[in-house]
């Protein structure tokens, strides 16, 4: 985004959502019932659609109620608690949140356990800019919530409140969109499979005047978008599934509860304290929760480790006992939970990817969230990022007054470079962890550690850490990536100065040394 932009995306976050106009019964199909995807069909239904129809492939059991894969926490920077709130289900949403504003992460290694002091920078200055009264100085800036729970409390507010515009079909994907045959039409025909409980599927057509892809960073109605117009090319940065800077990694979940007895001669680790177990070769991250609820636990460990290979519950508590034997696993992990656990599938991480150019087809055909633009969890906006998709859509929506055809450039306009800068952040600055090789991590350290000094020394020329910047909500990522990057290039600049001095002042040192010898010789 350009700094002549930046007035645009300033008012559009001072713009409530939903201002309710003249009822609209055009059809419209949103492809993806995620956060990003059920947000949308609230924003339009706010807006006096009635006729949505959002399609979510996964089954109703697994889209809402199964636990037997616990989904991965999401973290709600001050960006998506301001859609939230002017979505109307911010208060739904805090309730199953906790925060985490400052706070002791316990770390587990093989040798000891330790407790970290976590503080949030830039957590005033953040609150101070942002435009809802729910994420005000007195209020946390980030909170974390299981993509479950965020799902079900926004599928709750739909059956609350737009029961009558809004309908979410389960079992049901997005397979083509195609023009209608009827001439000078503004409709498209969507191909959608419905999979039936006995396993088979049906294969139907529906007419829409507007398709929201919002189905991932596999989009199929990008990749439909894609074949009708090649300025909607995606673009992929890196190898796929990165994590903290290494690649091929993969995770699988746990269910944990919510206090953790770590050491049977101290109290439990309380529900409001994140623990991380972390090896050479293996690090699981337990998110905190809400009091009395089961914790979520991601295993991350490269493509090739043995764990997932384990199909037996008991083999898991083994390696996990033999890796951490300072820790009472049983007590940590049950034996169900194990054997669910080898049960399950393992995930890949997304690759950081994003639509180039345009990111929207005719008047009939938009995308948001990872459909647009795709990332590792490293800076953890992802969701943050979709749901300011929603807003800044239905802020051009609003200002040419529900006329798609120019909305959805105004859109494009303003969001394409935007999401293409937060996927160039996260693929440039990737977040050191365990898993991460030594030396690049002590070199990441250096880094950050340099970039705080200077940043408190001269604020104005050099940026703060990039994974601290990105929680700012008054500041667009185009311009964090660019005083990032400008940064970056200064730090570097001094550092080959620095070396370049030394080399030279070495070499004038021996030069002096030599003459020294060779005018004692004679």
């Amino acid at each position: 985004m350009t700094y002549s932009l930046l007035p645009l995306l300033v008012a559009a976050a001072h713009t409530p959502l939903g201002a309710v106009g003249e009822l609209r019964y055009d059809p419209v199909v949103v492809a993806g019932g995620g956060p990003a995807g059920l947000s949308t069909a609230i924003m339009l239904a706010k807006r006096g659609y009635r006729d949505i129809t959002v399609l979510e492939q996964r089954s109703a059991s697994a889209y809402m109620n199964d636990t037997s894969d616990p989904s991965h926490m999401l973290t709600l920077f001050p960006r998506a608690q301001r859609v939230l709130s002017s979505l109307g289900v911010l208060v739904a949403v805090r309730a199953s949140c906790l925060p985490n504003a400052l706070h002791n992460v316990t770390v587990v290694t093989p040798k000891r356990v330790r407790s970290v002091l976590i503080k949030e920078h830039e957590r005033r200055r953040g609150d101070n800019h942002s435009s809802s009264s729910s994420t005000s100085s007195h209020s946390p800036s980030v909170w974390f919530i299981s993509w479950n729970q965020l799902t079900k409390a926004l599928c709750e507010h739909i059956d609350a409140r737009w029961s009558d515009s809004i309908r979410v079909a389960t079992d049901s994907r997005v397979i083509n969109v195609e023009r209608c045959d009827e001439q000078g039409s503004d409709m498209v025909d969507v191909t959608v499979r419905e999979s039936a409980a006995d396993g088979g599927s049906e294969v139907y057509t529906m007419s829409a005047r507007l398709v929201v892809g919002a189905d991932g960073g596999e989009s199929r109605v990008a990749d439909v978008m894609a074949r009708m117009d090649p300025m909607c090319r995606r673009v992929t940065l890196g190898r796929p599934s990165s994590c903290n800077g290494v690649k091929n990694m993969r995770y699988k979940t746990f269910s944990l509860p919510s206090d953790l007895p770590l050491s049977s001669s101290q109290p439990p680790l309380p529900a409001g304290t994140p623990l991380t177990l972390s090896s050479s070769s293996f690090r699981l991250h337990v998110y905190p929760s809400p009091k009395n609820e089961s914790r979520v636990g991601m295993a991350i460990v490269h493509r090739s480790h043995p764990l997932l290979r384990m199909r037996r519950g008991r083999d898991v508590l083994k390696y996990l006992q033999k890796a951490f034997p300072n820790v009472p696993i049983r007590s940590v992990v049950s034996r169900d939970e194990a054997d669910r656990f080898a049960a399950r599938k393992e995930h890949t991480f997304p690759s950081n990817s994003y639509i180039d150019h345009r990111v929207y087809h005719d008047s009939q055909m938009v995308l948001v969230g990872d459909a647009m633009h795709s990332m590792c969890a490293d800076l953890r906006q992802g969701v943050s990022c979709a749901l300011q998709d929603v807003e800044l859509l239905e802020w051009a929506i609003d200002r040419c007054d529900d006329d798609l055809t120019e909305a959805l450039a105004l859109y494009d306009k303003m969001r394409a470079n935007e999401a293409k800068a937060i996927v160039w952040l996260s693929y440039l600055y990737p977040v050191a962890s365990g898993l991460t090789p030594l030396i690049r991590r002590n070199l990441w350290l250096l880094d950050f550690r340099i970039q705080s000094f200077l940043h408190k020394v001269l604020p104005r020329v050099f940026a703060p850490p990039p994974f601290v910047y990105v929680g700012r909500a008054d500041v667009p990522y185009s311009t964090i990536l660019q005083r990032c990057m400008s940064t970056t290039r200064t730090i570097h600049t001094m550092e080959t100065l620095a070396v370049g001095l030394c080399v030279g002042f070495g070499v004038y040192q021996y030069m002096r040394t030599v003459q020294g010898k060779a005018s004692r010789l004679e």
